[in-house]
This record gives C-alpha cells, sequence and structure tokens, in this order.
C-alpha cells in the first residue's frame, strides 16, 4: 500500500473546510430569507385582518340595524293586525289574560308558601351544623390537651431513662452492673393514642365546618328563592293589573291599527329587501373569513418549519464549527508531519 501525500490530504481537507463554511453561511442566508418573507406573510395576514375586521364591523352594523328595524316592525304589524282581527274578540282575550294572571298569581304564591318551608328546613340544618362545628371545636381542644399531657408525660418518662442511665455509668463504671430503665412504651402508646385522637378531631371539625358550609349555602339558596317568590308574586299582580287595564284600553287600539297597518306593509317590504341585501354581504363576509383563516393556518405553519430549520441550522452550525476547527487541527498536523 501506497503512503498518501499530506499535501493532497492537506489540499482536499482545506476545499473540505471552505466547503463546510460556504454551506453554512448559504444555510443562514437561507433562514434569513425564510425570516423576512415569514414576517412580510405576517404583515399581509394582519392587513388582511385588519380590513376583514372593518368589514365585520359593518356587516354587524347593517345586521344589527335590520333586526332593530324588523323586530320594530313585525310587532308594530303583529299589533295592527291582532287589533284589527280580534277587535270584536278583544274583551274575552282580555277575560281571559286575566284569568291566566289570576292562575300564575296562585302558582307563585303557593312556591313563595314552599320556598317558606325550605327555609325553614335550610335553617334549622344550620343550626344543627353550627352547634356540630361548636361540638367539634372544643372536642379538638380537648383532644389537644390530652395530646399535651401525653406528650409531657412521655417526654417526662424519657428524661428520667436518661438520668438514671448516667447515675448507673457514673457508680458502676467499673463493673457490669446497671439497674433498668423505666419502660416508657405505655407513655408512647399513650402519646401516640393522642396524636390519633387529634386527627379524628381535625377531620371532624373539617367535616362540620363543611356541612356548615353546605347549610349556609342551603339557607341563602332557600333565602334567594323566597326573595324571587316574592317578586313573581308581586310581578303577577301587576299583570293581573295590567289585563284590567288592556280590556279598557283594546277599543282604542283598534282605530289606530288600521290606520298604521298599510304604513307597516310597506315598511316591510322595505325591510325584506334588506335583508336579503345583508345576507349577501354576509356571505361575502364568511368566503373572505375562511380565505383569511386558511391564511393564518399556512402562517402559523410555515412559522413552525421556520422555527424547525432555525434550530436545525443552528445545530448544524455548530456541528460544522466543531467539524471545521477539527479539521484545522487535522491539517495543522498534516503540515507537522509534512514539515518533519
Amino acid at each position: 500500500m501506497s503512503p498518501v501525500n499530506p499535501q493532497i490530504l492537506i489540499s482536499k481537507l482545506s476545499q473540505l473546510t471552505n466547503e463546510i463554511q460556504r454551506c453554512t453561511y448559504v444555510q443562514r442566508n437561507t433562514v434569513k430569507d425564510a425570516l423576512y418573507a415569514q414576517n412580510c406573510t405576517n404583515e399581509r395576514v394582519n392587513q388582511c385582518r385588519y380590513y376583514a375586521g372593518i368589514k365585520k364591523n359593518e356587516v354587524e352594523n347593517d345586521l344589527q340595524n335590520v333586526e332593530e328595524k324588523k323586530i320594530e316592525v313585525f310587532s308594530q304589524l303583529k299589533k295592527c293586525n291582532q287589533a284589527t282581527e280580534t277587535s270584536y274578540g278583544t274583551l274575552q282575550e282580555a277575560e281571559s289574560a286575566l284569568e291566566s294572571g289570576t292562575i300564575t298569581l296562585e302558582k307563585w304564591k303557593d312556591q313563595l308558601n314552599k320556598a317558606k318551608e325550605w327555609l325553614k328546613r335550610a335553617e334549622a340544618r344550620l343550626r344543627r351544623a353550627t352547634n356540630e362545628y361548636h361540638a367539634a371545636q372544643n372536642n379538638l381542644q380537648r383532644a389537644r390537651n390530652d395530646l399535651d399531657r401525653a406528650k409531657t408525660a412521655f417526654e417526662s418518662c424519657q428524661r428520667s431513662n436518661y438520668s438514671n442511665y448516667n447515675d448507673d455509668y457514673n457508680h458502676h463504671y467499673n463493673s457490669n452492673h446497671h439497674r433498668e430503665r423505666n419502660n416508657c412504651n405505655w407513655e408512647n402508646r399513650a402519646y401516640q393514642s393522642a396524636q390519633r385522637e387529634v386527627e379524628n378531631a381535625k377531620a371532624r371539625l373539617k367535616a362540620a365546618e363543611k356541612e356548615r358550609r353546605l347549610a349556609q349555602e342551603e339557607r341563602e339558596k332557600a333565602q334567594a328563592r323566597v326573595n324571587c317568590c316574592k317578586k313573581a308574586v308581586n310581578f303577577a299582580e301587576q299583570a293581573v293589573s295590567y289585563a284590567q287595564e288592556a280590556l279598557e284600553n283594546a277599543n282604542q287600539a283598534v282605530i289606530y291599527a288600521e290606520r298604521s297597518l298599510e304604513r307597516v306593509e310597506a315598511a316591510e317590504r322595505h325591510l325584506i329587501a334588506a335583508e336579503k341585501k345583508v345576507e349577501e354581504e354576509q356571505e361575502i363576509l364568511e368566503e373572505m373569513m375562511q380565505k383569511l383563516h386558511q391564511g393564518e393556518l399556512l402562517t402559523t405553519e410555515a412559522y413552525i418549519f421556520y422555527q424547525r430549520a432555525d434550530d436545525e441550522t443552528e445545530y448544524a452550525s455548530k456541528l460544522a464549527t466543531l467539524g471545521c476547527q477539527n479539521l484545522v487541527y487535522r491539517v495543522e498536523q498534516l503540515r507537522r508531519l509534512n514539515s518533519s
């Protein structure tokens, strides 16, 4: 096998280093171009979003105006038709409304009575929950006191054992005889039992707090229900009063309804034409928003790809730097070998 000329390797490795640096430069420029294109696209999408927002506001305003006029025209038309067609049956309808209002009033009175009964039960539950909460507090305090006493007894026993052990050690240093220390197992069990009692008392207090909170919430709900039913009764009483007034005003409505009927019908025709126009604007806006949404999705995806490319380029640049450093080192070694 013939030896390799170091000059050839030096030349090849130098070319490879230059090529790696060139590729790294091209990659960075490509990523910069991609970022510029991404920014331009985002700006264009933002412009489209701005113009789409303006168009959307215009359509919404038109739609709102049409809806408002529609409600107004249809309400007037309904009133005119009803007044014209039922001019001789107004009395019967007013009596029916009065009867319906009376039934509704009785219904809400019944609901009010039920709500008051619920409030009584909720208040009783709250009283029970409050008593249990105070009892749980007292129980926890007793358990903590017992725990303190048990802890003191246990620590006193331990100190007594330690003192006995030191006395035995000092008086019988050269012998194998030591007094047996006191056994603290009973105090330890009492201490652990007191700890469990404290935990149980805490759990009881926590449950009592929860029950009191739930009872308070139920009482508030019941009180709110009572207040709501009272308001409903007042509204129903007002409705009955209004029905009586409507009976008196029914004849007056017939006269005005016939005069305004023709004008309302003309307004209805113009309203239908305006509604069709707004529907056409909505279709155009929906198509615009769909295209804008597609553009935003594509822009988002493009930015994700750009980020990936940027990360890969950064990683490749690091590898290229390490590779070039390694190649420079190899070339330097080859040059030293060639000169030796």
